[in-house]
């Protein structure tokens, strides 16, 4: 049985066009796990509503983690070039 995916070229923030030809890999997947050892299976999915609500709420996780990297590049651009002095002592 032959595999089949639908693939859509995007263009790229610098204008430059994404390419694939015919049986070349379109990315690489990498896991971590707690315990190295042990093996990793990939499997076609059905798109349940469960699979689809559990995903729906990584994807919140996600963004909410986004958001929160933008509070911390935000109190960095608010923050004094010298934000603490010596306190001197009489």
């Amino acid at each position: 049985m032959a595999a089949s995916a639908d693939v859509g070229v995007r263009m790229a923030p610098n204008g430059e066009r994404f390419g694939a030809e015919a049986g070349e890999p379109l990315f690489y997947v990498q896991f971590e796990t707690h315990d190295p050892a042990r093996a990793v299976q990939l499997v076609e999915a059905a798109r349940t509503a469960e699979l689809m609500g559990y995903m729906n709420e990584l994807a919140a996780v996600t963004n909410y983690v986004n958001q929160t990297f933008s509070l911390f590049e935000a109190a960095e651009r608010l923050r004094p070039a010298k934000l603490l002095s010596e306190r001197i002592r009489d």
